[in-house]
């Protein structure tokens, strides 16, 4: 069960995601974080980007 609220931004047909709160753990930033993710794997990502930018061109 996921609950709490979002304050979003809206102009101009663009939405930002200015702030969100839960009581519950939606996430952790730990898992997510790029800085705190010690098993987080860099060369996985440049192969990624690598690859979806040929896509791009």
């Amino acid at each position: 069960k996921v609950n709490g609220s979002v304050k979003l931004k809206l102009y101009k047909g663009n939405i930002t995601i200015v702030s969100r709160q839960t009581k519950s753990n939606a996430y952790s930033m730990k898992k997510v974080s790029f800085e705190e993710n010690k098993t987080f794997n860099k060369s996985n990502v440049e192969r990624f980007i690598n690859l979806h930018k040929k896509k791009l061109h």
